[in-house]
């Protein structure tokens, strides 16, 4: 009959318990994925906010935004877990990382529309088409903007955290046709919602 030492079951125990508590923790931990998720949908809460609150990009000022931004970014977070970005210092530092880029992209797309003519219309759009029996197209438009002149132009606005930059030679060679697509679906809206106008995309420059 084999021997139990009462030391070995207490050490036994510790390292189970050890490796509990680590489990947890690598649970706890914020993943570079994850990033890319909460850096999106911060922007989406961002954008449905401005709707609601009835201010747009034009007027809202720099300390309302930047404060609204890192609301969003907050709740984007709490998605993940109530308390993810509190559990470790790392996850404490990729937050400020995120909020940081967050809110330096808010201010480009709000100085992007003070320069321009176009206004948002629309966020987090949908579409879904049946091309055939067997196929069925559908998607999601993170924000789309119109210029109302004598035609109304389209244009959308795609959130992507990543460094891919748009390349009328990709659309060419057909490497880059998700955009051209949605757009494509957005004109198609938006001359339901102005029948008898034209409708165009806007012009890439």
């Amino acid at each position: 009959m084999l021997g139990v030492v009462q030391g070995d079951v207490v050490e036994v125990k510790e390292y189970v318990a050890a490796f509990i508590e680590m489990e947890k923790a690598l649970k706890n931990e914020i993943k570079v994925t994850d990033l890319g998720t909460i850096y999106h949908e911060a922007l989406e809460r961002y954008s449905l906010k401005l709707q609601e609150m009835d201010m747009s990009f034009r007027d809202i000022e720099d300390g309302e935004s930047h404060r609204i931004t890192q609301e969003c970014v907050n709740e984007a977070g709490e998605s993940l877990g109530n308390d993810i970005f509190d559990s470790s210092a790392r996850n404490e530092f990729l937050k400020k990382r995120v909020s940081a880029i967050t809110e330096k992209t808010t201010d480009i797309l709000r100085m992007q529309v003070k320069a321009g003519r176009f206004d948002p219309a629309e966020y987090e759009m949908e579409f879904r088409e049946d091309v055939s029996e067997d196929i069925r197209f559908k998607g999601k438009i993170d924000r789309v903007d119109i210029y109302d002149s004598e035609d109304v132009f389209v244009k959308i606005i795609d959130y992507k955290s990543g460094s891919k930059k748009f390349s009328i030679e990709d659309i060419y060679s057909g490497l880059q046709l998700q955009l051209v697509a949605y757009l494509d679906q957005a004109v198609k809206k938006y001359q339901q919602l102005n029948p008898g106008r034209n409708v165009k995309p806007a012009e890439h420059r």
